[in-house]
């Protein structure tokens, strides 16, 4: 990232930006599991290549998919340099009643955050807080029942893509690369609650049909969010990358009937159901 201009991870790894920036890059900004193609950032090649070209480049990752109970980026990242941040309105507060963020790093860097917290206003009401912090006390036994789920869901999935054409996107089906760092987790099923995919065949319209179906079962709701104790599902082309700019950029418009999902922590035979139950509807 320099000034305004946003150049892709692909970009950066390949070192080709060097003729456009002459070297100055203000900070390189990833996601440990992207939105909504849940692609694994290679977090060890990133840190090679700033640290022999940038070496002053702070590395700013966004690590809100995964939370701090499935993978601490500061194992691999400079504490000394570098950024992790975290939406806790999804994962860390847990119940989809609380907005706000966190940011974790170094204090020379921590101080200028405030500086701009200061200046814009935004803190943190105490009932807020509140919420957070219980939320924080079960984020370890939630975490545990996302990641199962996660993997019960995947496996139905995969067993029914065949009948329902699905294309799915999870670190466990391997669509891309895994990088080393992260070989462990995808052995382990510590990727937290989401999974993505596309009814091939289908369209827009589809997907919302397929979304209201769920909603009607009261185990899957149609909403935005994520990372809530419930299950929530969305489309991203009118949700979470609702412009043509994004969906273009993310190659999105590939799928025609594309669905972000959040698993919550249900009884998973209940999610498999209702999933079921939707999927027959729309494809039958």
């Amino acid at each position: 990232m320099f000034g305004t201009e946003v150049i892709p991870i692909e970009v950066f790894l390949s070192k080709e930006w060097g003729k456009k920036t002459n070297g100055r890059i203000a900070a390189i900004y990833v996601e440990t599991l992207s939105n909504p193609f849940l692609v694994t950032a290679p977090l060890d090649e990133i840190m090679r290549v700033r640290d022999e070209l940038c070496p002053e480049t702070p590395i700013v990752v966004d690590n809100t998919f995964l939370t701090p109970v499935n993978f601490m980026p500061f194992t691999l990242l400079d504490p000394t340099r570098d950024l992790v941040l975290y939406s806790v309105a999804k994962y860390l507060s847990g119940h989809s009643d609380v907005i706000g963020g966190m940011v974790c790093g170094p204090l020379g860097r921590i101080n200028k955050v405030w500086e701009k917290m200061t200046a814009y206003g935004c803190c943190l009401d105490a009932e807020t807080a509140y919420y957070l912090e219980r939320g924080l006390k079960t984020l370890h036994v939630r975490m545990e029942r996302h990641n199962q789920n996660t993997l019960e869901v995947y496996r139905y999935l995969v067993n029914v893509s065949g009948k329902f054409r699905l294309k799915i996107f999870h670190p466990l089906h391997r669509e891309y690369p895994i990088p080393e760092f992260a070989k462990s987790l995808v052995e382990q099923g510590r990727l937290g609650g989401m999974i993505t995919f596309n009814v091939d065949g289908k369209d827009e319209k589809d997907g919302i049909r397929l979304m209201k179906i769920l909603h009607r079962t009261r185990v899957i709701k149609h909403a935005t969010s994520l990372g809530g104790v419930e299950s929530l599902i969305s489309m991203p082309y009118n949700m979470s990358q609702p412009t043509w700019e994004q969906q273009e950029a993310l190659g999105l418009k590939r799928f025609r009937c594309l669905l972000r999902f959040s698993i919550g922590i249900e009884d998973v035979k209940d999610i498999v159901e209702a999933l079921d139950q939707g999927l027959s509807e729309i494809c039958d």
